[in-house]
């Protein structure tokens, strides 16, 4: 009993450590990053051929991999990194200082920061009993769930991963589709898309944007400004759609006859839960606050958002070694994997030869560069999903250099995310499951595809979108 109350001890402690470290790092990082210079140029055209030649084999057998899903893509994508260090290791075009200087600390923070905040707010029933609320509001009409699910879907992913939200969501859909007689799919499908626009919409809401700004320190009312208004207008769009076809998508009521239904029970609240999530929400609300007002103050984004999700995590009560348990540290050293692919990219000189290719294609033309860009994130998303995406082409969008490529890279990244395999996987496994296990019979015989519906919508996006970023290049 000692023993595994020692080994609990030890694990707080530890996490406690890397906040220290990370909240220093939020400081003082980027004038250490400044004042030290740890690459090593690489001294002949022949060796920089062979290293570039080398680099691009082995990124693409690595993206291979990851597409292809082979293996655990976490273990894929750090023992690529192994590999790639080691050959600039061999070629000297690398030390290990500059390959710890190459991972982006101040994302992490960003991100473990908010990943505290809705672990925190999840564990203590606040997004089930929201779900719950809008349920009651909603009552049986399919269009109301439609709406008010898609509405609470995109406020939810403001602040948290889309993931959580849709596990937060989707169930209590399902079980209302099943009680009701309606086609949960093109339901689950908007809440999908929502969640996408919600993450797409701040700064804090997706890794994506927490990159971008790690990397070029865009102000966080920019993307309130930039992204927010085109993402509200998308999902209006899409809301229209789908009210618009709901008779051939089947959100209609006793559409489809299930042989079981569900009973939705009320979540149980305790008083030390309620607590916990009172004192988490008006942390969040000072991060937004302290965010909006961050170009005014000395503080950086990424330490906002550590100090006041690391104060949640002490003050909310709640058994830090479960919320230690619940954060996603795969997902932390998947991105860790990428950041020194990354930089090893950028180092070789690979991404100064695609920013050449860029401008020529587009001709020098602004609103052609920021159209390539837009469709070459949402392709490579689509494939690879957003966390590669924003990772290996980001330092192509900073070559390239203006802030609307910045936008045209996230959004691109929003449409991309609804069609990739990846994203979405989670999502249809759990509407697989439910078909399973609440076998149906529709009055409707066109229910729809999930991944045709997705990919119309994503592609009526990515023509909105470049309508959107045309005219911000014509307004600079």
């Amino acid at each position: 009993m000692m023993n595994y109350q020692s080994n609990r001890n030890y694990k707080v402690i530890l996490f406690i450590c890397l906040m220290i470290f990370l909240l220093l790092w939020s400081f003082y990082g980027k004038l250490i990053e400044s004042k030290l210079s740890f690459t090593q140029p690489i001294s002949s055209t022949v060796k920089e051929i062979t290293v570039i030649v080398v680099f691009l084999q082995l990124t693409g057998i690595m993206l291979f991999l990851v597409y292809k899903n082979y293996s655990n893509r976490v273990n894929i994508v750090l023992f690529f990194a192994l590999i790639l260090t080691v050959f600039s290791f061999f070629f000297k075009t690398q030390t290990p200082s500059s390959i710890f200087f190459s991972i982006k600390f101040n994302a992490l923070s960003l991100l473990i920061g908010m990943r505290i905040i809705t672990v925190i707010l999840d564990e203590t029933g606040f997004f089930d009993m929201a779900v719950y609320k809008v349920y009651r509001i909603a009552g049986k009409s399919p269009l109301k769930i439609l709406v008010l699910f898609s509405l609470l879907s995109y406020f939810f992913s403001l602040f948290s991963g889309s993931l959580t939200t849709m596990l937060a969501i989707a169930p209590i859909t399902l079980s209302l589709a099943s009680s009701i007689g309606f086609n949960p799919v093109p339901v689950i499908i908007s809440e999908m898309i929502c969640s996408n626009l919600g993450n797409a919409s701040t700064m804090i809401g997706a890794i994506p944007n927490m990159i971008i700004d790690s990397e070029v320190s865009i102000h966080f009312n920019s993307f309130i400004c930039f992204m927010m208004p085109i993402c509200l207008i998308l999902l209006s769009f899409l809301l229209f759609y789908m009210d618009y076809n709901r008779k051939e998508f089947g959100i209609l009521k006793n559409n489809i006859k299930f042989l079981k239904s569900v009973k939705i029970v009320k979540p149980l609240h305790f008083e030390r839960e309620e607590k916990a999530y009172k004192i988490t929400i008006i942390m969040l609300l000072h991060i937004v606050i302290l965010l909006f007002l961050s170009h005014k103050t000395f503080l950086r984004p990424a330490a906002i958002v550590l100090i006041f999700g690391f104060s949640a995590f002490l003050f909310s009560g709640l058994n830090k070694e479960k919320i230690i348990s619940k954060i996603d540290y795969d997902e932390i050293l998947f991105l860790i994997g990428l950041f020194i692919i990354s930089h090893l990219w950028n180092t070789a000189g690979i991404d100064h030869y695609i920013v050449q290719g860029i401008k020529t294609l587009s001709f020098g033309k602004l609103w052609l560069t920021a159209l390539i860009i837009l469709w070459l994130s949402a392709a490579f998303t689509s494939i690879f999903g957003g966390n590669i995406a924003v990772v290996m082409l980001l330092p192509i969008v900073i070559g390239v250099s203006n802030n609307i490529f910045f936008w045209s890279m996230s959004l691109g990244i929003m449409c991309g995310t609804s069609l990739s395999k990846m994203e979405n996987n989670s999502i249809k496994a759990i509407i697989d499951n439910f078909y399973i296990r609440y076998q149906f019979k529709s009055e409707n015989k066109n229910i729809i595809s999930f991944n045709q519906t997705s990919v119309n919508i994503s592609l009526m996006f990515l023509i909105a979108c470049s309508v959107y970023v045309v005219w911000l290049c014509i307004r600079s």
